[in-house]
Order: C-alpha cells, then sequence, then structure tokens
C-alpha cells in the first residue's frame, strides 16, 4: 500500500499555484516578459521607434500567454530603437482581455537610470509615506526569442 501510494505521488501531476499580480511585481525575483511578434511589424516597429503606432504581438510571463496585444514604443527622451521601452495593452484589438486583472502594463526600458534603482526608490518612498504608486519589478525583455535587456 505504502509502495501504490508513494506510486501515485511521484506520477500525480503537481498543480501549478494560480499567479497573481503579486507574484508580477515580486521584487525579489527577476522576470522574464517575453514578446512574439512578426520579425516585418518589429523591424518597422525599430525603424520608426518615434511614432506611437500599436503592433500585435503575444505575451507570455511564467507560462502565461496573452495573444493579440497592442504593443508601442513610449518615453520622451527615453524611446530608443535599440532597447525600446514599450506600453503593452492587452485590450487594444480583443476587448475586456486582461493579464492577471491589469489592462495594461509597462515595460520601462531605464534609459535615464543606468544605476535601475531611481525609480523603484522614489516609489518605495512614495508607497512608505501612504500614497498611491506604481508597481514595479525588475525584469528581462525577450523579443522574438532575443534578449533585449533589463
Amino acid at each position: 500500500m505504502k509502495k501504490l501510494m508513494l506510486l501515485l505521488l511521484l506520477v500525480t501531476p503537481v498543480l501549478a499555484e494560480a499567479q497573481t499580480t503579486d507574484d508580477f511585481f515580486d521584487i525579489q525575483r527577476m522576470q522574464d516578459v517575453r514578446l512574439v511578434m512578426s520579425s516585418r511589424d518589429l523591424a518597422e516597429m525599430r525603424e520608426n521607434y518615434n511614432d506611437s503606432k500599436y503592433y500585435v504581438a503575444d505575451f507570455t510571463w511564467n507560462g502565461i500567454r496573452v495573444r493579440n496585444v497592442g504593443i508601442k514604443m513610449r518615453g520622451l527622451a527615453t524611446r530608443s530603437p535599440i532597447k525600446p521601452g514599450l506600453r503593452v495593452d492587452f485590450n487594444r484589438y480583443i476587448a475586456k482581455q486582461k493579464f492577471l486583472g491589469l489592462h495594461s502594463v509597462i515595460l520601462d526600458n531605464a534609459l535615464k537610470d543606468p544605476s535601475f534603482i531611481r525609480e523603484r526608490t522614489s516609489m518605495a518612498f512614495i508607497e512608505h509615506m501612504g500614497q498611491p504608486a506604481s508597481r514595479e519589478s525588475f525584469g528581462r525583455l525577450y523579443i522574438n526569442g532575443e534578449y533585449e535587456g533589463v
């Protein structure tokens, strides 16, 4: 009986815990965000990085995939064809589509913050003062399997 129980434990699939926004914004963990989009759209987005045109992509984080999201370049002085700062709108092309309850996320390229701590420190201070603050986490961005940066 014990052998049967052990065998059942070994072959029974383990159910993954449901992911939450707290997991996505976990500051103790480096997140991996992956975007897959048409190579033609990617080339056009890089070439016209000062435009705010949306492109279709699939977004994946921690095994959760959201198809047909809208992405566009963002930022003022931080726009870059090499290290893009992106806005991801989950409901741009599919009404009411969300990711972990979120309508959109910003993938900031931190070009003006090479230390990567200014914005995080500011948001932590604002939150500590009891005011609403943007949630943040560090992450690696991959587009079509290519590493784009932190």
